[in-house]
């Protein structure tokens, strides 16, 4: 799937409990990587943080990228992946995509209860050719997804969480209110989002 990610004009993506991988900076992907294959060595893991960075760069910084659209839970920006200066530097990033018009990124607050995408994360990619391809992840697996129906049921899926989540505004007043915690070594509060 990620051969197919050039030919797409839309990227829709849910993250339940980290920041997608295109909009991660490289300590966070770094944390994450180290804590999910540990057994991997220092340059196995600094491998896959470059290719992590240049799948964004193959994204959202070609010259007509798509439109990538993200929702991530809440409970993402709520776990120090690394650290608070790391979670710092993440929440400055995603801000910085505040001002692009072919990203938008909204939180699904805790307060939204259950889901249908709990525990895992899902890509959904629209080609310029027609068609949509859907990549649906849980713990070190992931699954290609192509036929019609499926498709049109993660696509339902991403929507409700879309329709459920804070707006793209109120998502980095958010971003924000947590970043001046991090920034003061400090967690955010659990207190949950307001909608």
């Amino acid at each position: 799937m990620i051969a197919r990610e050039s030919e797409a004009i839309r990227v829709r993506v849910f993250t339940s409990s980290v920041i997608p991988g295109v909009l991660q900076t490289e300590a966070y992907a770094r944390g994450l990587l180290r804590a999910g294959l540990p057994h991997d060595s220092a340059s196995e893991t600094e491998d896959r943080v470059a290719a992590r960075l240049k799948r964004r760069t193959r994204r959202l910084d070609r010259r007509d990228p798509p439109l990538y659209r993200a929702v991530i839970d809440q409970a993402a920006l709520l776990r120090p992946v690394a650290g608070p200066k790391v979670m710092s530097d993440q929440l400055r990033l995603l801000l910085s995509f505040q001002d692009n018009i072919h990203v938008r990124i909204q939180v699904l607050p805790l307060t939204a209860g259950e889901h249908g995408m709990m525990g895992g994360s899902l890509n959904l990619l629209d080609l310029e050719s027609g068609g949509t391809l859907a990549l649906v992840e849980s713990f070190r697996t992931g699954e290609a997804i192509e036929a019609p129906r499926e498709i049109v049921e993660y696509e339902e899926l991403f929507e409700a969480a879309k329709e459920s989540s804070l707006s793209v505004d109120d998502s980095a007043n958010l971003f924000t209110r947590y970043l001046q915690e991090y920034d003061n070594d400090r967690l955010p509060p659990l207190g949950l989002a307001q909608e």
